[in-house]
């Protein structure tokens, strides 16, 4: 993600690409470095180890947050 966009601007569009994952409106899945990035982007401490428990961790981190950014 570009680092000329304000930190929280590039938090919450993290947050909106999670969720727009999670009700599979892309026709490719994330990849691995998506996945890594947007953990990284978004500061995840215990990250899970494997795939899924990252995306379920990420989309319920997106579920917890967004909805307090509007």
């Amino acid at each position: 993600m570009k680092r000329n966009v304000p930190r929280g601007e590039r938090k919450r569009l993290c947050l909106q690409l999670i969720l727009h994952a999670h009700l599979h409106q892309f026709e490719m899945p994330l990849t691995e470095a998506a996945i890594s990035e947007l953990c990284t982007e978004l500061g995840m401490q215990n990250v899970p180890g494997t795939r899924e428990g990252r995306i379920a961790a990420l989309q319920v981190l997106a579920a917890q947050l967004l909805p307090q950014m509007s």
